[in-house]
């Protein structure tokens, strides 16, 4: 789903995996944004190794691999987070 979409639908989206689940994407502000893409950003690296952490830190965030969470938050209103929340949770929740 598009960033576009997303919005256009005010969250509401199906997140298909084993299963499909509908969900509800709500969009961290810039200033909640850089832990998360610092955590994205060390995933990564456990995943796929320090040469292929070096291209991601500088293919997708134009930062260098050892970019702080500051460096991060110099970037982050760039690139759209999103919080998933279960739907079903949160009708439970609210009912």
């Amino acid at each position: 789903m598009s960033l576009r979409n997303v919005r256009a639908a005010d969250g509401r989206a199906v997140l298909h995996r084993r299963r499909s689940r509908p969900v509800h994407l709500v969009e961290l502000p810039p200033e909640s944004r850089a832990p998360v893409l610092a955590a994205y950003q060390a995933a990564g690296a456990e995943r796929s190794g320090q040469s292929a952490a070096r291209l991601q830190a500088r293919f997708d965030f134009g930062l260098d691999p050892s970019a702080t969470v500051a460096d991060f938050a110099q970037i982050a209103d760039r690139y759209p987070v999103f919080g998933v929340h279960d739907q079903d949770e949160e009708h439970r929740c609210a009912g």
